[in-house]
């Protein structure tokens, strides 16, 4: 069997959610960072390179205009979701939307057009003022309340992942969500064990924002027995 598996033992339960809008632990992020994909993402080096932004799902980064407050990005073509689903210019909108109504701690994209409403109804959530997307163009829009001049680096961060429209705006416990990453969680038992499998609809778009994964499996695991 050719099949290679990392089997890491954290000697108790670090991991306070695998929902991105939910978890607060720094260092849960390199785990929920396999699975998951921005616009940019946090070029993947060692050294003060490592903290640069590059573009992930967008095919460059954009220059702002209006004075600072409007970023205008391309999607990459051909990238699914591990269910299958293209990614669609459209999911940025609706991740957005989806991080507000759960209420999510992260306050770094409430400068995003309708994001202070959105703050404060959250379940009535409506960015379609601050995010612009066209699904043929494969764009995506983003008009801020005023310039943001870290806005690249912030749409490196877990909330920003993006989803498939039509995900449920609730927590996702220990439902995994769909991934765009080389690796997709297969079972979260809270306390117990987090498996990551490969996401067969993978492929490398750019090393520098998600190289392609080096075990066939990871298994994290803390308060009880690694179960395959």
């Amino acid at each position: 069997d050719s099949m290679a598996v990392a089997v890491v033992g954290l000697g108790g339960d670090i991991i306070d959610s695998i929902d991105p809008a939910v978890s607060l632990y720094t260092y849960v992020t390199p785990f929920l960072r396999m699975t998951g994909d921005g616009l940019t993402a946090f070029n993947q080096v060692s050294s003060l390179a490592g903290t640069q932004p590059v573009p992930d799902l967008a095919t460059s980064l954009p220059e702002p205009t209006d004075g600072g407050r409007t970023y205008t990005f391309r999607l990459r073509p051909g990238i699914r979701y591990s269910n299958g689903r293209p990614v669609q210019a459209t999911d940025f909108r609706s991740t957005f939307e989806w991080l507000f109504a759960l209420e999510s701690s992260w306050t770094d994209y409430d400068g995003i057009v309708g994001g202070a409403q959105c703050r404060k109804h959250p379940k009535r959530c409506d960015l379609s003022r601050g995010i612009v997307a066209d699904d043929v163009a494969r764009t995506v829009t983003f008009h801020l309340t005023g310039p943001d001049p870290n806005f690249l680096y912030k749409l490196a961060f877990p909330p920003a992942y993006v989803l498939p429209g039509g995900t449920p705006r609730r927590p996702a416990g220990t439902h995994p969500l769909p991934a765009t990453g080389p690796y997709m969680i297969a079972t979260y038992r809270p306390g117990r064990l987090l498996r990551f499998v490969r996401n067969p609809f993978f492929h490398e778009w750019s090393r520098a924002a998600q190289p392609d994964g080096y075990p066939d499996r990871i298994h994290l695991h803390g308060l009880g027995p690694v179960q395959g």
